[in-house]
């Protein structure tokens, strides 16, 4: 594979290839950092590749609510990006966004959905980069400790 993404004279085999690669090594990455998260998370994660699309986006909206907590599922929720279902990847994308930078590993799945046809998905996704690229680190809010203390 990584032979026809760098060597093949056909740049659409190149593109396919390139893609492929990226979503092998997405669904590693993402089964990786499922293994690491709390048992809510590991759940909510199970629950994003679920055929009933309103299980999963119940499961997305969910995560949005835990925000960094959920940071684990990030590589999940770039999958769910690419959902045929609108309101899977908008629920995907706000997720994304309440994780804040620690999504930025997945800012390009973020980004490419900037692109989507329907209105609601690349509102989500624009807003969802914006906060993603904007937001602080984790480590120096802890470091901050509380206000005023």
């Amino acid at each position: 594979m990584a032979r026809l993404a760098d060597k093949d004279s056909d740049p659409d085999v190149r593109l396919t290839a390139a893609a492929a690669m990226h979503q092998v090594d997405l669904r590693g990455a993402a089964a990786r950092a499922a293994a690491g998260a709390t048992p809510k998370v590991q759940e909510l994660i199970g629950k994003l590749g679920e055929t009933d699309a309103h299980e999963s986006t119940a499961a997305a909206n969910a995560l949005a609510r835990l925000g960094p907590q959920a940071k684990e599922a990030a590589g999940s929720l770039a999958l769910a990006l690419e959902s045929p279902n609108k309101w899977l990847r908008v629920a995907a994308a706000e997720a994304l966004a309440s994780i804040g930078r620690d999504a930025l590993p997945v800012l390009a799945a973020v980004k490419k959905l900037t692109e989507d046809p329907d209105d609601d998905v690349r509102a989500a996704a624009e807003k969802a980069a914006e906060k993603i690229e904007s937001a602080p680190a984790a480590k120096s809010r802890i470091m901050e400790g509380p206000a005023g203390g």
